[in-house]
């Protein structure tokens, strides 16, 4: 029996819409405000029935009715608004969408979903404008609980999380039972580095949704970050369990074997990472076939394998190793890198038979050659902890360095570079890796005021200021502005004696030329430094790992390196400096 509904004005209509559950009831409204559109010829009933048809997920014909509608409906700020919620969900809708909603808010300022609905829009590329646009949401209406939430997420975008927080907390209170507000609070936390609870957060998330699939892997996500593997494995898989193809359940699960070293797992749920944002689509090279096994000779009959950078420049450095692994099974490569270690690899890589191109942004569709991932490669050569290609160095110098990289031998002792800064464009891997210079310099100050050392800062970047207040010590060489490209920085690295570093790409650079290299690690490393170990399978002989033991505890890994320096040199230095000062 078709219900009947009570409307006199489509004002009402509009208000009856907005509370009618999605199918029948609401088809069956927009018989009756199409019946009455008609027999009235009102023009007005247009914004009813663009709602309904809007609410039915039929935006095309929500839109077609309103830029449709006569004219005299323009000045109702309701159209405005209408008109912008059917056009935002295409893709040449976004302008049209934003106009619209200013539109409304220009006839009414006082609409509390105008100024929302706009800050959705703008929350990608303009945040300072979607800030102010949410801000003004809630100043006139405070009890939207979907606004905090939106507000939080841009705010946790940037980062911000105390504030998200805040913000997280508000949008629960209005909907307590919201378990993505609680999921994203639980990230909100995990940010600020308050572990403790975010755990509870997710579980609360779970205890809403038993089948809420992003808190099962947010869970075992932070578990991974407090080194729980065996515990994150359950979440982990159970993310797996309720969505089969979750490209980031699977490569989070990756990531845990690859940290526990079980690499045959680690290494297939690792490829799910091409289904994430860390690979977008269009950056596959070319529009041939993947290559999915080396025994695949109809790959090697097709020409060049095109092998591409996915990644950061650490990994790109790291994982080339491959390549001679490649072309020992047959295949003709060409590597296709960033632009910063083109030079690296043409002159330090000793490789005649590679082809060299600069990695592009897009895929040549035209371009039908093979390809795979550079970081697929462990995966493609069944790479465990015991068959890792680990003869260093991979990388070795084509001559003697250009005149203005050459190192002046110290006048005693030996020559260390250090990097204290990851690279700050990825704030989150930046504020985790990095510390700050004034906990590592009075180490080396010790060292330098004993004349044991000649310090070289290989740092570069908007980090490379911190050296200011030691910038003039006759000790200490600065090579910020003298290295243009990884090549430079090879032939520095390779004339030194020892490299302290965090976790960066020179780190895996001093690694390829077989350098002693002491690598300062956080609590919750990357996954090819695995767990607890003091050496790196990667490196062997040359790489000594310093773990953080609590979770941003660089003043205790300062401490351990206080203690290796002091081996190194067969003295307690920081007794000798104080001798040496009175």
């Amino acid at each position: 029996m078709q219900e009947h509904f009570s409307f006199e004005s489509y004002e009402e209509a509009l208000e009856q819409a907005i509370h009618l559950s999605a199918g029948k009831p609401l088809e069956e409204f927009l018989d009756q405000v199409l019946l009455l559109r008609s027999s009235t010829g009102d023009s007005f009933w247009a914004l009813p029935e663009a709602l309904a048809l809007w609410r039915l997920d039929r935006s095309d014909d929500a839109r077609a009715c309103l830029e449709s509608a006569p004219s005299d409906i323009h000045e109702i700020d309701e159209y405005w608004l209408l008109l912008g919620m059917a056009c935002s969900g295409f893709e040449d809708g976004k302008e049209v969408a934003l106009n619209a909603y200013q539109r409304a808010l220009d006839i009414n300022p006082r609409r509390a979903d105008a100024h929302y609905n706009l800050a959705n829009i703008l929350s990608d590329d303009d945040p300072v404008s979607a800030e102010k646009s949410y801000l003004d949401s809630l100043r006139i209406d405070p009890f939207k609980p979907f606004t905090w939430y939106n507000f939080g997420l841009l705010l946790r975008e940037q980062l911000r999380f105390k504030e998200a927080i805040f913000v997280f907390k508000s949008s629960l209170v209005l909907m307590p039972d919201h378990p993505d507000g609680w999921s994203d609070l639980g990230l909100s936390f995990m940010g600020n580095d308050d572990f403790t609870q975010a755990e509870s957060c997710f579980y609360k998330a779970i205890s809403y949704d038993k089948k809420h699939l992003a808190s099962h892997v947010n869970m075992g996500t932070l578990l991974v970050k407090c080194l729980r593997l065996n515990e994150a494995l359950v979440f982990l898989e159970r993310g797996v369990e309720l969505e089969k193809s979750s490209s980031h359940a699977l490569w989070n699960l990756g990531l845990c074997h690859l940290l526990l070293g079980r690499f045959e797992s680690g290494w297939r749920f690792y490829e799910a990472r091409l289904r994430t944002h860390l690979v977008p689509l269009e950056s596959v090279p070319t529009g041939g076939p993947r290559l999915h096994k080396l025994q695949d000779s109809t790959i090697k009959s097709e020409g060049d394998l095109v092998v591409w950078c996915e990644q950061g420049l650490g990994d790109s450095i790291q994982f080339s190793r491959y390549l001679n692994l490649l072309n020992a099974t047959g295949f003709v490569c060409e590597f296709q890198c960033p632009r910063e270690l083109l030079v690296l690899f043409r002159d330090w890589f000793n490789a005649p038979w590679l082809k060299l191109r600069i990695k592009g942004d897009q895929t040549d569709l035209k371009d039908l050659r093979p390809h795979i991932p550079l970081m697929s490669l462990p995966a493609l050569f069944n790479t465990d902890l015991f068959s890792i290609p680990a003869t260093i160095p991979y990388l070795r110098p084509p001559g003697d360095p250009p005149k203005n990289l050459q190192l002046k031998d110290p006048p005693g002792g030996l020559s260390i570079g250090i990097v204290w800064a990851a690279n700050a464009s990825n704030r989150e891997m930046y504020r985790h890796k990095s510390l700050p210079l004034e906990i590592l310099m009075p180490v080396l100050l010790d060292l330098l005021s004993l004349d044991l050392i000649d310090l070289h800062s290989l740092q570069v970047g908007v980090d490379a200021v911190q050296l200011q207040p030691w910038r003039d010590h006759p000790r200490i060489i600065d090579w910020n502005d003298q290295l243009k490209d990884f090549a430079d920085t090879a032939y520095v690295l390779n004339q030194l004696d020892l490299v302290i570093t965090v976790d960066t790409a020179v780190a895996h650079l001093a690694g390829a030329l077989n350098k002693p290299t002491w690598l300062l690690l956080p609590r919750n490393p990357d996954f090819r430094w695995l767990r607890d170990r003091l050496d790196s399978p990667w490196y062997p002989g040359c790489m000594r790992l310093f773990r953080q033991k609590e979770q941003g505890d660089w003043v205790g890994v300062i401490r351990e390196l206080q203690k290796a320096l002091d081996r190194l040199f067969l003295l307690d230095l920081t007794e000798l400096a104080a001798a040496k000062l009175h």
